[in-house]
């Protein structure tokens, strides 16, 4: 009987470990998530190369697809996009 209950007392501390674990890992991930510091905006066209600014520039208003905002930090090293030429000055 008494390895029986060890076996079971053993087997829960083992389990309640492992959901901490578990909890620890998203709690990772949670902190790992790029805060967005500045917010601009994409064309989501396929042929689109720059972010902008604002929702108002020039060129973004040719935009045939969707608009959508983004942070900055994203749009540059995940899809490469350059700041819009209208809005560099």
């Amino acid at each position: 009987m008494k390895k029986i209950l060890s076996f079971v007392f053993s087997m829960f501390l083992g389990f309640s470990g492992f959901s901490q674990e578990k909890i620890e890992k998203k709690e990772d991930q949670k902190s790992k998530k790029t805060i967005c510091k500045k917010e601009v905006y994409i064309c989501n066209s396929t042929a689109s190369k720059t972010y902008h600014l604002t929702k108002k520039c020039g060129a973004l208003k040719k935009c045939k697809d969707s608009i959508r905002p983004i942070c900055k930090a994203k749009v540059e090293k995940k899809f490469g996009r350059l700041l819009c030429s209208f809005e560099k000055n």
